[in-house]
């Protein structure tokens, strides 16, 4: 089971406190902070390489619009979209 941590923070004493694997991101949007469809694809385009984690919250209907877009963007350029489990045995 995987946790994301809020923030990535993740002090090391949590460690003998929760049995999940904290899972981190290389690409934050900032979905949360533009609500902006284009902002979000730019930055995901700008920094994406392969094994990247896109850091984005479903809580926002311009996020789950951008990453719709952004998944089509990415599978277009050749990128397997994996879920954590697979992207962490690779």
């Amino acid at each position: 089971m995987y946790l994301r941590p809020p923030y990535g923070a993740w002090p090391k004493d949590l460690e003998l406190c929760v049995t999940m694997l904290p899972v981190f991101w290389d690409v934050d949007t900032l979905d949360w902070k533009s609500k902006n469809v284009q902002s979000v694809e730019n930055i995901v385009q700008r920094e994406v390489k392969d094994g990247s984690i896109i850091l984005m919250h479903d809580s926002f209907s311009s996020s789950v619009e951008a990453a719709l877009q952004i998944a089509d963007m990415l599978t277009e350029q050749g990128y397997d979209l994996v879920t954590a489990d697979e992207l962490l045995v690779m």
